[in-house]
């Protein structure tokens, strides 16, 4: 019988203008497929070769082709090669105004938040998500999963987050066992690459503003 599981995680943005590039970064779909860690081609697709429902059809709807390289054993001794389809449909950005911009003196200067919606279409697994950038909550910190070793004091200077939501529907229990823990962890890296890619774009190599 077919089985779903539920996850989410976000990661706290340093500031408006890397939650602005992390909003650019979920708009470049061939650069979102990038990020996922397993990877390693993806294809641009006028339209699906899958019997997609019509509503997943639509201009706004950007398919793909994706080959990833799923580990079965550890250390890489075995992987097993898998295509599939899948999509991206971005979010409406939302105007929002922030009482203490961290890159400006001027209060209440506006921005936005905003995400994407993504399908996959997998052997056995159909995998919806969603990527959002949003204003923190004041308790955000007790549901962020920090990378690389921030402390609170830190991750408090930013007003931001990039939150991940995503439902896994599995053909079967034997399926589930095999992906959910494999997709998490996936899933987890790719946050990490999302922000590190937007980390980029608005400061650069040398970590100056553009």
């Amino acid at each position: 019988m077919p089985s779903t599981s539920s996850f989410r995680q976000s990661r706290p943005l340093s500031s408006a203008v890397v939650a602005e590039a992390t909003i650019a970064v979920l708009h470049d779909h061939g650069k979102m497929a990038q990020c996922h860690p397993l990877v390693g081609q993806v294809e641009a697709m006028p339209s699906p070769a899958l019997k997609a429902p019509a509503e997943e059809q639509t201009a706004d709807h950007d398919w793909f082709r994706q080959t990833e390289y799923v580990p079965l054993l550890p250390f890489g001794l075995w992987r097993k090669k898998v295509i599939f389809e899948n999509w991206y449909k971005d979010l409406p950005d939302i105007p929002v105004v922030t009482i203490d911009d961290a890159v400006s003196s001027t209060p209440g200067v506006q921005r936005k938040q905003g995400g994407v919606e993504a399908k996959i279409y997998a052997p056995g697994v159909t995998i919806e998500a969603f990527f959002k950038v949003e204003q923190c909550q004041p308790d955000f910190l007790k549901d962020t999963i920090t990378s690389r070793g921030e402390d609170k004091a830190q991750t408090e200077l930013g007003k931001w987050q990039v939150v991940e939501e995503t439902k896994m529907k599995c053909k079967n229990v034997v399926v589930k066992w095999l992906s959910v823990g494999q997709q998490r962890r996936a899933q987890t890296k790719m946050l990490d690459s999302i922000v590190h890619e937007a980390e980029k774009r608005a400061y650069g190599d040398n970590g100056q503003a553009r």
